[in-house]
């Protein structure tokens, strides 16, 4: 490699400058790190860290058969029973399968159940919904994968089968059979009222386990989702009239969850509005208008707050919080009060002092207009005084 004059390789193959001409006092070979030097493995530093790859993990134990499918080793596969079918399914199509799942260290067991769902609808955990698209109808596999794809911030005891939860970063495993793949789900427009029911309520208890679990943006897309597949009256059918009060309920419900949503991310203009919704459908919903005296306290709508304290003492007088609200709604009262009284004394101060510095202008301007009138009559007086003295002398002079 051809170097710019003055520069050498090093042994560890980074470029030195060599110190004065070779030979010079007898230190032919003493090299120091030029600038420009330092400051390439800098940047080579930086590329390195900007450039780096996710770390690659082992779950497989040395174990073969064990398929990777991110090439990250984070989630890995091993059929452990294959089938003859050679169909897999696909995103928005029905599976039916049985799982069971562990903590991978402690073999903790986690959950042990038969799913109905769809690829995509997040009934599963992803890690698994990827993992059983790789599987065909009839397979019975192994999956592996780490808490980025499972359980990131763990899962609590009552949670679990085993009573023991699911720590924080823990790696799991699932022995998963695919029962069956079935059909594809329909589109929005084309459901049914029975259909928009099924699939809004199995997007309300997606959001229900991700509100639980505290994700609560995951919860509000689900419960948002519901209400779409639900959508309007417009939309349900001629055979809504046998499940037109199940499919109301139910949207009530959903936004009524959206609006406790908002309220645990403290947005209340957003919770208000999903609160007014559900009152614009049913006026006396107890739940929604007792949210409201605590959303317009938040928001210091004190009018709203008042008339909704006074319609909630007549749907749900034994509401445990409606003594504490009151309490809250005149304390802010007597806080908004005395502002206005702190603002107008401070106005009328601003005023008097006004009143008060015209007036003085105005009197002083009335006593310089007094003193100049009084002084232009002396002045006049003076003058007529000095012309008639001055007309005398001239005709005595004339006639004498």
């Amino acid at each position: 490699v051809r170097l710019p004059w003055g520069m050498s390789m090093g042994s560890d193959g980074r470029s030195t400058a060599v110190s004065g001409e070779a030979g010079v006092n007898g230190k032919e070979g003493k090299v120091e790190k030029s600038e420009s030097s330092s400051e390439n493995e800098k940047a080579g530093e930086k590329e390195k860290k900007t450039s780096r790859k996710p770390a690659v993990v082992d779950l497989t134990d040395g174990e073969e058969g064990w398929k990777d499918l991110l090439g990250s080793g984070a989630l890995v596969v091993k059929t452990i029973l294959p089938s003859e079918n050679k169909s897999k399914p696909q995103m928005r199509q029905q599976v039916i399968v049985e799982i069971k799942g562990w903590v991978k260290k402690t073999k903790d067991l986690i959950e042990e159940k038969k799913v109905e769902c769809y690829m995509g609808d997040e009934t599963l955990i992803p890690g698994l919904e990827l993992g059983i698209r790789s599987m065909h109808e009839g397979d019975v596999s192994l999956m592996r994968t780490v808490s980025r794809f499972a359980f990131k911030e763990g899962l609590s005891p009552e949670a679990t089968l085993s009573g023991k939860g699911v720590p924080d970063g823990a790696d799991v495993e699932y022995e998963v059979k695919l029962l069956k793949i079935g059909d594809f789900m329909p589109e929005e427009e084309e459901m049914n009222s029975e259909e928009r029911l099924k699939f809004g309520s199995q997007k309300k208890e997606i959001g229900n386990r991700k509100f639980k679990d505290k994700k609560y943006l995951n919860a509000l897309k689900a419960y948002q989702e519901a209400i779409k597949f639900i959508s309007t009256k417009r939309a349900w059918g001629p055979s809504a009239g046998e499940t037109y009060g199940k499919l109301m309920k139910l949207k009530i419900d959903c936004e009524n969850n959206v609006c406790a949503v908002h309220l645990s991310m403290q947005k209340y203009e957003q919770a208000k509005q999903a609160a007014l919704r559900v009152i614009k459908m049913e006026p006396n919903e107890v739940k929604s208008n007792q949210r409201l005296v605590k959303i317009y306290l938040k928001l210091g709508e004190l009018s709203n707050a008042t008339k909704a304290i006074e319609k909630v003492k007549t749907l749900a007088p034994a509401y445990p919080k409606l003594e504490m609200y009151s309490q809250m709604l005149q304390v802010k009262k007597d806080q908004e009060k005395k502002r206005n009284e702190s603002f107008a004394k401070k106005f009328q101060k601003m005023d008097l002092g006004y009143k008060n510095e015209s007036a003085t202008k105005l009197k002083s301007e009335n006593v310089a207009s007094s003193l100049s009138k009084t002084m232009n009559w002396r002045y006049w007086s003076i003058g007529m005084m000095v012309f008639a003295v001055a007309v005398g002398f001239f005709l005595r002079y004339t006639y004498s």
